[in-house]
Order: C-alpha cells, then sequence, then structure tokens
C-alpha cells in the first residue's frame, strides 16, 4: 500500500515550490511505497521540470529530475480543500511554522507531523530524513543486512591493542606525532579532507551523522558527499553511520553498498560499548558519543583520541573550532543560507549536554576497565582529566590528581540557608554539624541565613539575607513554568543572594565556594546566574547543590518528582562545568531518576543522623550496641509511632491502627505511644499513650533507646526519594523498625536488616510485623550491630563536607 505524504499548508509561489520539491525529493526518492501530494494556490500550474535552487548540491537536481513524474501535484486548492486532504493523509510535512491556522489545522488532524520550514526549525533536515526512515518497509531486513555486514567487519579487524579516534578540532594537525602500528584507526567527519593524513593513519572506518553538513541539499554536503566517494574508490575504507541515514546514503553510492553500515539506535539508559554483542548505540547528539566511543570500545580496551579540543565555554559563537586542514571553510556561508534555521542554536546548551554525555560515557567505560586519553589540549572536562599520560597511571590516580587540580586553592565557604527560623526542626542542628566539618577543609565559613532568623544560633558568622524560603523558589506552581527566572520572587532571590555575598565578602576573593543542602533545580538556576555577574568581578564561584526539593511529593496523586520544563538545560549547563558545580541527589532513586530523565550523573547525597556530629553518633552506637535491647518478658513491649503524623508520613495510617486498637485492644504484652495529642472525643485506650507534640531532646533519645519496636509508616511515593531523620536516630539507637515499602526507608532497612519492610493493607499488617519482629528480636538486634555501623560508615558529616571540595 501506497503511503501519502502530504505538503501543507497550500503553495503559494513557484520559488516556495521549487525549495520545498527539491528538498523532499533528495529524501524520498528512495521510498518506493511513498508519494508526495502538493496543494498548489489557483495560479501556479503543475510543472513539467524544475530547476533547483541556487546553492543547493548539482546532485540534488538528477535526484529531483527522476522523483518529479511521481509527485502528485493538487491543482487550484483553497486553504480550506488543503485541511480537508489532511484526512487523508498518512503524515504530513508542516512546512510554515508560526501561522496560528497553520498550527491549529495541525492539532486538529491528529496525524503524525513534521515541521520543516528551513528558515525557522533548526531541526528541518532530520526530520526530512525521520520520516523517510518512519515511511521504509524495509527496516527490518536493511538492519539484519547491515549487522552481517559488521560481523564480517569485526572478525576481518579482529580485537587490537589501541584504537585511535581522529576528530576535526586544532589538535587533529598533530597526527602525524603519533604512532598507529596495531591499532585500529577510526576517523569522523571531515578529517577526509586532509589526504596526507588519510595516508599517513589510514583509517579502517569512516563516520558521519550531521542531517545537514553531510546528508543534506547544501553544495557543503555535496563537496562532503564527493570526498566520501574519492575515498570510497581509493581506499578499502568502511563506513559507518547512524541507521537512519543507510539507506540514502546507499542511494549515493549504491556501487559500495558493502563497505557502507548503519547502526540503528535508540533512547538506551546506559551506553553500548560493544556492538558485536548488542548491535544498538544509544542516541546522543554528537558524533564522538554516538558512533566512534562505541565503535572504538567494541575493538579495543585502550582508546586514543586526538582533535576533540572542544571550546572555551565564553566562546559560544559557533560548536567549536575544526583544524585548518579538515573543514570545508569556503562553503560555511553556503550551508547557512541553505539551512538558516539550523544555526539558530544556542551553541552553549549543546555543548553543556554534550560535555555530561561525554563524562558519563567514559565514567561509564572505565567502570568497565576501558581506558581513554586524549592526547593534546582540550577544553572538554572530561578530556582535559584524562591526558595522555594517565593511560599509563592507575585510574585513581589519575581522577585524584584532578580532584586535586580542581580543589585549587579555595579558602572560603559560603553555607545558603533560607529556612531556619528560631531552632525549630534541624535546620540548625543539620547546619552546625555540617560548619563544623566545613571548618576542616576551608579558612573561612559563613552562613547566609533568613532576615528572620537569629544569626547567633549558627556556630560561623552568619548574615540575615533572604526574605523568602527555599520550598518558595523551588516548589511553588510559577517555579514549574519555563520562564520562572523572570518571576519577582526569584528575581529578588538571586538578588538577595548575590548582595549577601558581596556584603560578607567585601573584598571578592578570586575564588569562593558556596554549600546548598535545601536546593533544587531553580536553586542551581540562581547560582549560575550569581556566578555569571561575580565572574565579571573576577570571582570564581564553585557551587554544591543538592536537589532536595526534587524528593519533596506533598501530592500523593503524583508519582515522580516534578521538574520545570528547562530542566534539562539548567543541569547540563552545570554538569558540563566540572569545576564550577557539582550536583547531588539526596538518594539513589532520585539519582537514577535524574539519569534516566536528562541524561546528568548526580552524586547520592549522605544522610548522617541530623542532629548528632560524627562523634556523638560514633559514640552513641557504640554503646548502643553494647548494651543491647534484651527485651524482657516481664516487662510491655513498647511500639514507639514518633513520626509527625502528616499524610505523607502516614497520618491516616496511625489513625486507623488507633481505631483498631480502640476496637480491639492493645495486644497482650504491648504498649503503643504515639506521638501527637489524642483525637477529639477519643476515650482512654488501655495501652495507649500520647506523648504530644512537642517533645524534647533528652525525651526524645531517651525514646529511642528504651523503646523495642518503632513504626514509620511513611508512605511512596512522598518517601520514594526522599530520606528520614528519625531513621537514622533509630539506627544509632539499635532500635527495630517496621517501614512501608517502596520508599527510600525500606531501601535502607533492607540493606541494614534492621527492621521489617511491610506493604500495608489494614492495621493488621503492622500488628503482625510488631509480633514478628518481638518474636525474633535477638536475631534482629545482631542484623542491627552490624548494619547499623555499615551505614554510618558511609553515612558521615564528613562525607558531606567532602562534597564542597571540587
Amino acid at each position: 500500500m501506497t503511503r501519502r505524504i502530504q505538503l501543507y499548508p497550500v503553495v503559494q509561489s513557484f520559488e516556495q515550490l521549487r525549495d520545498l520539491i527539491a528538498r523532499a525529493a533528495w529524501h524520498f526518492s528512495y521510498l518506493e511505497d511513498a508519494q508526495l501530494f502538493v496543494p498548489l494556490a489557483p495560479g501556479i500550474g503543475a510543472p513539467s521540470d524544475i530547476k533547483i535552487p541556487r546553492k543547493f548540491d548539482p546532485q540534488v537536481q538528477n535526484v529531483l529530475d527522476s522523483y518529479l513524474p511521481k509527485v502528485r501535484f493538487q491543482l487550484n486548492t483553497s486553504a480550506s480543500e488543503a485541511y480537508k486532504l489532511l484526512e487523508v493523509a498518512d503524515v504530513v510535512l508542516k512546512f510554515i511554522e508560526g501561522d496560528s491556522d497553520v498550527e491549529q489545522a495541525i492539532k486538529l488532524c491528529k496525524k503524525r507531523t513534521f515541521r520543516v520550514d528551513s528558515e525557522k526549525v533548526r531541526q528541518e533536515g532530520s526530520f526530512y530524513i525521520q520520516c523517510a526512515h518512519e515511511l521504509l518497509y524495509t527496516k527490518a531486513e536493511l538492519i539484519n543486512d547491515c549487522h552481517n555486514k559488521f560481523q564480517a567487519l569485526m572478525q576481518r579487524l579482529g580485537r587490537r591493542p589501541a584504537a585511535w579516534l581522529i576528530a576535526t578540532g586544532p589538535s587533529v594537525e598533530s597526527y602525524a606525532n603519533h604512532d598507529y602500528d596495531d591499532a585500529i584507526v577510526i576517523a569522523c567527519n571531515s578529517v577526509i579532507l586532509n589526504q596526507d593524513l588519510m595516508d599517513y593513519c589510514k583509517p579502517s572506518i569512516l563516520v558521519f551523522a550531521d542531517p545537514i553538513f553531510h546528508f543534506g541539499v547544501s553544495e557543503y554536503a555535496g563537496m562532503f558527499r564527493s570526498s566520501v566517494k574519492s575515498q570510497l574508490e581509493k581506499t578499502s575504507i568502511i563506513i559507518v553511520v547512524p541507521f537512519k541515514y543507510y539507506p540514502l546514503l546507499l542511494s549515493c553510492f549504491p556501487e559500495h553498498k558493502n563497505r557502507i553500515i548503519g547502526i540503528p539506535f535508540d533512547a538506551l539508559l546506559h551506553h553500548n560499548l560493544d556492538l558485536g554483542k548488542n548491535f544498538l548505540v544509544k542516541v546522543t547528539a554528537n558524533i564522538l558519543t554516538l558512533l566512534l566511543l562505541p565503535l572504538a570500545t567494541t575493538f579495543s580496551r585502550r582508546i586514543n583520541l586526538i582533535g576533540c579540543d572542544g571550546r572555551p565555554l565564553e566562546n559560544d559563537e559557533y560548536f567549536w573550532g575544526h583544524g585548518n586542514s579538515v573543514q570545508i571553510n569556503d562553503k560555511m556561508s553556503n550551508i547557512k543560507e541553505v539551512h538558516p534555521g539550523f544555526f539558530a542554536i544556542d551553541y552553549n546548551e549543546y555543548y553543556y549536554e554534550h560535555c555530561n554525555t561525554l563524562a558519563n560515557l567514559l565514567e561509564q567505560g572505565e567502570d568497565a576497565g576501558y581506558r581513554f586519553a586524549h592526547h593534546g589540549p582540550s577544553h572538554i572536562p572530561a578530556l582535559r582529566d584524562r591526558p595522555a599520560e594517565y593511560l599509563s597511571e592507575p585510574l585513581i590516580q589519575a581522577r585524584s590528581k584532578a580532584a586535586q587540580r580542581r580543589a585549587g586553592n579555595a579558602r572560603a565557604c559560603v553555607v545558603i540557608e533560607p529556612d531556619g527560623v528560631g531552632m525549630s526542626g534541624h535546620y540548625v542542628r543539620w547546619h552546625n554539624n555540617l560548619i563544623a566539618e566545613l571548618k576542616h577543609k576551608f579558612e573561612r565559613v559563613d552562613v547566609l541565613c533568613n532576615c528572620k532568623q537569629d544569626a547567633s544560633l549558627y556556630s560561623c558568622p552568619a548574615r540575615p539575607t533572604f526574605t523568602c524560603f527555599s520550598w518558595s523558589i523551588s516548589r511553588a506552581d510559577y517555579c514549574f513554568c519555563r520562564d520562572f527566572p523572570d518571576s519577582q520572587q526569584f528575581v529578588a532571590f538571586v538578588n538577595e543572594l548575590l548582595g549577601g555575598i558581596k556584603a560578607q565578602h567585601d573584598p571578592l576573593p578570586s575564588e569562593l565556594s558556596l554549600y546548598v543542602y535545601y536546593g533544587s533545580v531553580q536553586i542551581l538556576k540562581a547560582l549560575q546566574l550569581v556566578r555569571r555577574e561575580l565572574l565579571r568581578e573576577g570571582c570564581s564561584l564553585k557551587s554544591f547543590v543538592c536537589l532536595f526539593h526534587e524528593s519533596v511529593i506533598l501530592d500523593l496523586s503524583r508519582t515522580e518528582p516534578r521538574f520545570p520544563p528547562n530542566a534539562a538545560e539548567i543541569l547540563s549547563e552545570s554538569v558540563a562545568q566540572v569545576d564550577s558545580y557539582r550536583i547531588a541527589s539526596v538518594t539513589d532513586k532520585l539519582s537514577d531518576l535524574v539519569f534516566a530523565k536528562f541524561g546528568v550523573a548526580t552524586t547520592v547525597f549522605p544522610n548522617p543522623a541530623p542532629s548528632l556530629s560524627d562523634s556523638v553518633n560514633t559514640s552513641l552506637l557504640q554503646k548502643s550496641i553494647v548494651k543491647g535491647k534484651n527485651k524482657k518478658e516481664d516487662q510491655l513491649a513498647s511500639v514507639l509511632l514518633l513520626g509527625n503524623p502528616r499524610d505523607e508520613k502516614g497520618g491516616q495510617i496511625c489513625n486507623e491502627l488507633l481505631e483498631h486498637l480502640r476496637h480491639f485492644g492493645v495486644p497482650a504484652g504491648q504498649r503503643f505511644l504515639f506521638r501527637g495529642a489524642p483525637p477529639s472525643g477519643t476515650p482512654p485506650i488501655l495501652g495507649v499513650e500520647f506523648l504530644g507534640e512537642e517533645i524534647d531532646d533528652k525525651t526524645y533519645w531517651h525514646l529511642l533507646s528504651t523503646s523495642d519496636v518503632a513504626i514509620l509508616p511513611y508512605l511512596a511515593p512522598a518517601f520514594t526519594y526522599r530520606t528520614s531523620g528519625i531513621l537514622a536516630d533509630a539506627l544509632i539507637s539499635t532500635l527495630p523498625v517496621i517501614v512501608i515499602g517502596d520508599t527510600w526507608l525500606a531501601d535502607v532497612v533492607r540493606r541494614t536488616g534492621s527492621g521489617l519492610v511491610v506493604n500495608y493493607f489494614s492495621p493488621l499488617t503492622l500488628i503482625s510485623a510488631v509480633k514478628v519482629l518481638l518474636a525474633n528480636y535477638d536475631i534482629v538486634q545482631r542484623r542491627i550491630s552490624k548494619g547499623a555501623p555499615a551505614y554510618f560508615a558511609e553515612n558521615t558529616w564528613s562525607a558531606t563536607a567532602d562534597l564542597s571540595m571540587l
């Protein structure tokens, strides 16, 4: 069955027609079972021949001449008639962007639509190619052919001691300084323009994958393809491209079919480093991470790179520089004329994403035993920190040296704490424990706190600075709009932060560190804005930010954390600048989610006991283990429900349990201790006590040390990505706990053996769990005595302070 590709809206001029037809012919000519339908305005006749626009590759004319008879022109078409034609279309090519009538028509027709306005759509070339890819019926057969060709290539080339990847950055000009004997050499893109390089390095594989520079309709792309053809004719080189470009390339070079391989790609979570085992690559936006590195790791474990120079971040007028001998410089203006929309791009955004993706790939590879080194200077942090000499050093030494270099001479740290008012909550004690450890690492530590806070409560100089709380600029409704940085409250926060730093540090040092635990993507954006301002005044800001607010889910109808629409851009900008930012997630699950959504790897933040220093924590834990909890048969077993009975902390479960105990009584030999006051109208219940809302520290720790079982009914998704301080305190007290499944608490309890994880169905679930714990008390105590020290060996205040050392 022939599929209908419908051009939309009506073509209004012959100049418009020939531009659109030439592009469509080039990309669709190899499709045997798809037909292009073109609506023409009154007065425009069906052409018998069309000359390609000026600046197009002359080869496009040959393709157009053979394709034109297959096009179906719809004459004298009105706007309303064109809209009706959408009903019978299989796919739609929308070539006008930003017209409200066109947008509404596309929305109503609900057909698969590809945006191909070359003036306004950056991905116009990609969308033509994607449209053809989706309409290709023979994909499975062609992929199988490519797989067979790749297997034959692997058998012919074999595993090699080393691989060399040759890219187009300025350092590629040093190619003759290296030895390529016994190595597999893989070149990319316009490296083929330097014939001396090709003769000297003798690449076995050439890769390229750009929809307009390599597969587009411009004279630039035509010259590139001419160079590819020349290499195919005089060498035995194999070409590897992403599969969706493969049929188009075959149509260009049918005589070289056996030397062209297309590799399929998908949105994999992790990079595939062995294409022999899995013939598939992870989708990325750069040839280095898309094809070069996955191919290299398939053939060798020792990967050398040249020509991956990147650029300084401030030079954001183009992607990056190229070697003089490997660029078609005289055709750059040509490709910009043919594809103007492509160059309307935030080059920094693309660069940040590339730097982050590359860092993730290299770390994944190193964990699997691969080694990577760039020969020559590079501005890309992941390659800059892996220079050539690191290939001969243990990886841990290489990373240690890089970390030391990044640490530099940081001597002052500012802790951002907008939330503490008085001593309520953990805010002040939590930060004072952090400050005590930061003082071991910095000559000076300061706090910027809330304007309502008593600055003397902190254990270092503090300045009242903020008129809002961290959640006000992280979780309010406006925070989840793309333009949140323009909001009045957000701008005020940025200005207060900037003003507080300048007031606390006058004059500004050349380098300053910031530490934010109650952070978010929105606060990260604020730090980016502040950093740019401080750089103008000669102060380099190094920021640690924990994504705390992303872990907080108060609306239990949601299943995942919320992120603003521009979260990917904000995160990528930061993780690409490894010298200036470090980002953490409060739990493993949040870290995994951020990576799955945005490809951004974040450190997992430690979760020490909120109010205890490391030394006090260690001392209490040792005493608890030595003392043990030898439950005496002649005493009532105390079951403690100490959490705040809010909805997300199991308030409803507590009410149901209390109601059950009122009706059926407390099990023999037990007593239940509930935080808070008894519900209004509740009569006294034998064996049930209420502890009141305010519990002082002495009573709090006495309850933890003397109770036998604690129930922490914190719910998913509220605590799937969020931690609990009470659970850490229970571990210190070796107090067995009962928690609900699919939460961070459940993960910790399983890992430490400190109690039971249950799926809650009714109060009987908890009563049965208490019975099981009490019946196996000695076993649980032995597990806690091993699991709790292991937990606190990792979750220390010292480890939290270490995160500040960029």
